[in-house]
């Protein structure tokens, strides 16, 4: 399992994985393709080009995402980011 894609919206959410949005609801979605380490007061929550950090309360606290993920921030994709910055 992976995130294609999607807008990141800072503080609300990636694609539609919301910030705040209960474990459970999620874990429905990932089918099984993920794996979980537990910590302390939370767990992270992998899968292929993304982690998803769950509170104690068992809420996404916190998303990441890398390697091929494809969505955009402000309209601009990674690669357009890449681009404009080394383009000199």
């Amino acid at each position: 399992m992976k995130i294609n894609d999607g807008d990141i919206i800072p503080e609300v959410r990636i694609g539609n994985i919301r910030l705040n949005s209960t474990k459970e609801k999620h874990l429905n979605l990932l089918k099984g393709e993920f794996k979980e380490r537990f910590r302390e007061d939370e767990s992270i929550i992998e899968i292929k080009n993304a982690e998803f950090w769950i509170g104690g309360d068992e809420k996404i606290d916190q998303i990441g995402v890398w390697g091929n993920f494809k969505g955009k921030y402000k309209g601009i994709t990674r690669l357009d980011l890449h681009e404009k910055m080394y383009s000199n």
